[in-house]
């Protein structure tokens, strides 16, 4: 199916298509386009194995619909108060590493 540039039609389906995207993670969801942020609070190792478990799920989510994440673009970046942060520097999207791009505080 395709659209005209320009069309109304085209980004009302895309968003209905994606709409469903944050049901099976436990992260906040920010949607906007075609360009998905997920966010958490990180305090433990149990916070982190829960990033990790929404980022698998999120690959799950974009192979059923075919609709698979571009891993280059895809970056984490983490902000604390404090310089004793305990994120690991290693994440995977789709056994893509993401990579930390920097230690805000």
């Amino acid at each position: 199916m395709e659209f005209h540039k320009g069309s109304v039609l085209g980004p009302i389906l895309f968003l209905i298509y994606i709409n469903d995207i944050d049901v099976s993670v436990a992260c906040k969801v920010l949607k906007f386009a075609d360009d998905t942020k997920i966010y958490k609070v990180v305090n433990s190792q149990e916070d982190i194995e829960s990033f990790r478990n929404d980022l698998k799920n999120l690959v799950k989510w974009s192979v059923d619909w075919q609709m698979l994440f571009n891993t280059d673009k895809c970056k984490i970046i983490h902000i604390s108060h404090s310089a004793n942060y305990i994120f690991p520097t290693l994440c995977t999207l789709n056994m893509h590493v993401l990579h930390l791009l920097g230690v805000c505080s």
